[in-house]
């Protein structure tokens, strides 16, 4: 906040953080409320004031009038990614509340029925968009840190003489995530996965283990493998 102000009324900003996005926002909202005495209260500057809440309540206004007889929907959310690059001023955005609709459709059409059905108040709706864009941050902040941890397993292991196998299943553990790869590599699944015996699969997997690459759990038949740390 420090920083914001000292920079708009020409003062030194020298060792002060750079501010994020929503102290600016909030000083623009300050200084235009408290410098533009002379200016109507309009629904106009109401809007400029809270980009969020208004490109919410434009998709949601859309999607009721629902003018076309197909496409309403991609077109709504064209209209929101518009309203959102307009309060952000930019045309990248490094989450997608696209993709967060339909990971809660259900919820997504529930609330837009419930407010059609309803006395169009948007409150209900406007909560739960501000809680997916929040939830769509942390998507992109989980998809980015593992794009990361991807960059920097292969900075370590690049110069390692692995095989086209080796490769190939040590970047499904790693697309996977710590979770998403059940039970870790084992035998049985890294054969599957390179078409190739269960002895080939066997030598591999014992190669990587010995390299530090990967850590195995358990023996035999019952082994496991996972990416060490």
């Amino acid at each position: 906040m420090r920083s914001s102000l000292a920079r708009r009324l020409g003062l030194p900003t020298a060792g002060l953080p750079a501010p994020p996005r929503s102290v600016e926002g909030l000083v623009d909202v300050l200084i235009d409320a408290t410098q533009k005495l002379d200016k109507p209260l309009t629904v106009n500057m109401l809007g400029n004031w809270d980009g969020l809440l208004r490109a919410g309540v434009a998709h949601a206004w859309f999607e009721l009038i629902h003018p076309f007889e197909d496409g309403n929907g991609r077109v709504g959310r064209a209209l929101l990614d518009r309203a959102l690059a307009q309060d952000e001023n930019r045309s990248v955005r490094l989450y997608s509340l696209s993709a967060r609709f339909m990971a809660a459709r259900n919820e997504y059409y529930d609330a837009l029925q419930a407010l059609s059905r309803g006395t169009l108040d948007a409150t209900d709706l406007l909560r739960w968009f501000l809680d997916q864009i929040v939830a769509a941050c942390a998507d992109s902040a989980h998809t980015l840190e593992r794009v990361l941890a991807k960059a920097r397993f292969w900075m370590r292991h690049g110069q390692s003489r692995l095989n086209v196998r080796q490769q190939k299943a040590l970047n499904a553990l790693l697309d996977a995530g710590p979770d998403g790869f059940v039970g870790g590599m084992t035998n049985k699944k890294y054969a599957h996965l390179n078409r190739v015996s269960p002895a080939t699969a066997q030598r591999d997997l014992a190669d990587l283990a010995v390299r530090g690459v990967l850590k195995a759990q358990g023996g035999g038949r019952s082994a496991r493998y996972e990416l060490a740390d």
